[in-house]
């Protein structure tokens, strides 16, 4: 016959069941136990998931509370992450264990989605570093000549050209996307090759507008999606 009798120890501090202990019998009183400090004789009730036995010290009885420790969540307006950390705790209705993918994206009422106007914003973005990156190429013009441009390089052929005016030269040199220098270029040449860099540059000007249009009349994040940016002509 064993000495002792199975006790259930509580943690002081909270009162989570911690596990069985025991009781031994006093080698001087026969039938006398000594319960451990932070025990008691009741048996915890069995508890389910996110559950715990907890040892109510004012009734003098286990109760079942919630146990989400560890778990984490996400704040449904602020987006902000929040780890249950303490015993007891049921997470608020605010909280969600769905984690945002996206730092923009906004609680439905069921998942996160980015808003469509995020969605807009982004696209409009990619219309604008595309052609940013489209006009700093260069194009290759009927003359033979591979020229850049950018509004700022047909800008300063411009410039080159009304100097050569002014000053009555009839040839001079054009220094092309390669950073290579063609001489004795004749004027009406020079000419001709920065109205072909004007009127690309205008080309993709205006693609660039129609893009942007297409994107600001979207309905939906589908339609959005539909657009490609290209610089064909539609």
């Amino acid at each position: 016959m064993s000495n002792y009798k199975t006790a259930y120890s509580y943690n002081a501090e909270n009162g989570e069941y911690l596990g069985e202990a025991k009781a031994w019998e006093s080698p001087l009183e026969p039938g006398v136990y000594h319960l451990p400090a932070g025990a008691t004789y009741t048996t915890p009730p069995a508890h389910g998931e996110h559950e715990a036995a907890r040892w109510n010290t004012i009734t003098g009885a286990w109760e079942l509370v919630p146990d989400y420790r560890g778990e984490i969540y996400w704040n449904k307006s602020t987006r902000e992450k929040v780890e249950i950390k303490e015993l007891g705790i049921t997470p608020a209705p605010e909280l969600t264990d769905i984690e945002p993918t996206d730092h923009e994206a906004e609680w439905n009422g069921t998942t996160w989605e980015i808003p469509l106007a995020v969605c807009r914003k982004r696209k409009l973005n990619e219309v604008k570093t595309a052609f940013n990156a489209y006009v700093a190429g260069s194009i290759t013009t009927t003359q033979g000549y591979k020229m850049q441009f950018g509004e700022s390089d047909s800008l300063k052929l411009e410039g080159s050209i009304k100097l050569m005016e002014a000053q009555g030269i009839a040839v001079a040199y054009l220094t092309d996307a390669g950073d290579d220098t063609h001489y004795d270029i004749p004027l009406a040449t020079i000419k001709a090759v920065q109205l072909e860099m004007l009127a690309a540059y205008g080309a993709a000007h205006a693609r660039k507008q129609q893009l942007r249009a297409q994107v600001e009349a979207a309905a939906d994040k589908a339609t959005l999606d539909t657009i490609v940016i290209t610089w064909e002509a539609e």
